[in-house]
């Protein structure tokens, strides 16, 4: 595990005990609730009961948590708890959004280093680097959510689940192959992860290629775009995943 700041890549800070997910989500929850974790990648697939969002992990340094992060979590904290426990009608507006898209965009960062090479895929310093620089949603890792009717802790339907994988294989247009090809070669690449927290379900995919990122088809009832920035919407939106199979269904599409 990393000895500096995954963010701000200071040698010598000390690096804080923190929680990957923020405790107060643990503290909605009865303090005796046992549940469903489970984390994903390429080469894992490890599931274990234990108290919800408790795990801690060393990878931040003091000045980055108890600064930029701390003032996130401040902005994010009442917006994020209306929408992983309650269904209750809502506009999310463009800052809303800004807001949102920041915390997922750094959550699953947090995430993937948590998990360190278990996962199989590690996403590239440059990532870490630009969020810490615009402390800002990045237009490089785009952001969309849905939602779920069941988070009830069991294995079908954890409160906690996390999976994220390199793309290996990509549709293109004809006239783009080449270029693609090259930069592929070169190291640039796509990453593709699915958050679920409570009822809350973000796919998250993140690319290092030049250009416009464009992601499927999905469907706006089901999924959508909130960084970048598209327009104001109406949450919850109008079909849960369970439309369409649930959790496993989202995670097939990835």
């Amino acid at each position: 595990m990393s000895r500096v700041c995954i963010f701000c890549r200071r040698a010598g800070q000390p690096l804080t005990l923190e929680h990957v997910y923020p405790n107060w989500l643990s503290k909605l929850y009865s303090q005796k609730l046992v549940g469903i974790n489970e984390v994903s990648g390429d080469n894992l697939n490890r599931v274990w009961q234990g108290a919800v969002f408790q795990h801690k992990v060393k990878l931040v340094c003091g000045d980055c948590n108890n600064g930029w992060m701390s003032k996130l979590e401040e902005d994010a904290k009442d917006l994020l708890m209306s929408l992983f426990f309650t269904h209750d009608g809502r506009t999310l507006s463009q800052e809303d959004q800004r807001v949102v898209s920041l915390w997922a965009q750094k959550t699953v960062l947090v995430d993937n280093k948590a998990l360190g090479s278990k996962s199989g895929f590690d996403i590239p310093t440059s990532f870490y680097d630009k969020l810490h620089q615009a402390k800002q949603p990045i237009d490089n890792i785009l952001v969309t959510m849905g939602w779920r009717v069941l988070a009830n802790g069991s294995k079908d339907q954890p409160l906690a689940s996390f999976e994220i994988k390199q793309v290996v294989s990509l549709e293109v247009e004809k006239n783009s192959v080449d270029a693609i090809r090259g930069q592929m070669e070169d190291g640039a690449l796509v990453w593709t992860a699915i958050l679920a927290l409570g009822n809350v379900v973000f796919h998250v995919v993140g690319t290092s290629l030049a250009g416009q990122l464009e992601v499927g088809s999905s469907d706006p009832r089901l999924l959508i775009q909130i960084n970048p920035y598209h327009k104001d919407l109406i949450w919850p939106l109008e079909m849960p995943i369970e439309a369409v199979g649930g959790l496993e269904a989202i995670r097939k599409g990835m």
